[in-house]
């Protein structure tokens, strides 16, 4: 049986399922009836979540309604993180005892194991979550899995209270009522539940707009996932592909870190565009990681803290490293967003990012500033390349080589 893509006109030899449809390759995408290549797809389209609070219960009714209303929701969204905690935690012990152990006469690290964790247990009511529950411990425990099991510098992963749910793309929807409120309605274990999500606030034209985009094509939604924050707020994130912008582009912009300032912004001659300081987040994060060092000095064994005053000084570190990572995260998100945006308006076609100079600014998190552009271009159908310094001609190779015998 052979498929073809509507887009590009590919045609690809695939298998027949129990119900005679073609099974599409891996990568290829349905519209309906309409079949997309992996091409085809990462061309037209681009992957983001949006992650919206819950306002209250999908119910109109009086003061006594409306808090019986939050007493269930309450009740159904504490059954349903039970489960998944549980859960993660089951297949993270699971994995790992089934794991081998190290020996003395092994040389290099053995294979995982195979496992099919899935099999082990009855899932009734949430087999698709499950599922989606396993497959994400596996793939943490197998990142971490050399230095759990082979160096013995990490342990087995644990698991809070509360992990976040995850609900397959055919078990989740969004309507609009009429007043313009947005609906999520999903299945949970103990049934299945419907909550507004918070639309009317700073950023809420922009995510009403993705909102809508997914709630009118159900095709091109993705996993959603119910979570709970620390301050106790719950959130609803929701994937789906969104249009790809397809404009004329040509022309390349290079972004490079300095020893005297974050990111400098140059052209192809490699002429000075802009230049992006950040002193401001330097000193934010240079304070945070000075107090986080002395609070560790005052919490030393010899200076006999009460116990209320200590537990106290760790709430307030808690909340100040909540702080400080949110302050973070949204320098880097509005960075990504200027440096694309500055592209955009050049009408350029690729991003070229190289982190090879760090002088300037060393513990700043360079990889999730490199993540983080290379999704929003990615969003803005531009090209990102990086380059780092063992692309340049007169690079020093980081390659640890053997000194030569003097002569």
């Amino acid at each position: 049986m052979q498929v073809l893509c509507v887009h590009s006109g590919k045609i690809a030899d695939c298998k027949e399922t129990a119900k005679g449809n073609p099974k599409l390759p891996i990568g290829w995408k349905w519209i309906g009836d309409k079949a997309y290549s992996k091409e085809s797809w990462n061309n037209l389209y681009y992957i983001k979540a949006v992650t919206v609070p819950i306002v209250s219960p999908a119910v109109n009714g009086n003061a006594a309604e409306m808090k019986a209303a939050w007493a269930t929701l309450d009740e159904q969204l504490t059954d349903a993180w039970q489960h998944s905690t549980e859960a993660a935690n089951w297949a993270a012990k699971r994995l790992w005892s089934a794991d081998e152990t190290r020996q003395k006469s092994q040389l290099n690290c053995p294979k995982m194991p195979k496992s099919y964790l899935y099999g082990e247990r009855t899932w009734e009511g949430w087999s698709q979550s499950a599922s989606a529950v396993l497959r994400t411990v596996e793939a943490a425990y197998r990142e971490k899995r050399y230095e759990i099991i082979w160096t013995g510098s990490a342990g087995v992963p644990n698991v809070r209270y509360p992990y976040p749910y995850p609900v397959h793309n055919a078990k989740w929807k969004l309507e609009q009522e009429s007043g313009g409120a947005m609906i999520f309605e999903a299945r949970l274990p103990s049934g299945r539940v419907a909550v507004r999500v918070k639309t009317a606030d700073k950023g809420g034209k922009y995510r009403l707009a993705c909102l809508k985009h997914l709630a009118e094509n159900p095709d091109l939604r993705g996993e959603a996932a119910i979570i709970k924050k620390h301050d106790g707020t719950v959130m609803v994130k929701m994937v789906g592909w969104f249009p790809k912008t397809i404009r004329e582009q040509s022309g390349e912009m290079r972004v490079r870190t300095d020893k005297d300032s974050l990111l400098v912004l140059c052209n192809e001659k490699d002429e000075k565009i802009l230049i992006l300081n950040g002193d401001e987040i330097k000193q934010k994060i240079t304070g945070h990681e000075r107090m986080l060092q002395r609070w560790r000095e005052d919490q030393k064994l010899e200076m006999r803290t009460p116990t209320r005053k200590k537990n106290k000084n760790e709430e307030d570190m808690k909340l100040a490293c909540i702080k400080q990572n949110n302050r973070l995260d949204s320098f880097i998100k509005e960075r990504s967003a200027q440096i694309v945006n500055h592209a955009k308006r050049r009408g350029l076609a690729k991003i070229v990012f190289d982190d090879s100079d760090k002088g300037y600014f060393s513990s700043f998190p360079w990889f999730k500033l490199k993540a983080t552009l290379s999704q929003v271009c990615n969003r803005e159908n531009i090209e990102f390349v990086e380059r780092s310094s063992a692309d340049k001609p007169n690079a020093t190779s980081r390659k640890r080589t053997t000194p030569k015998e003097s002569t």
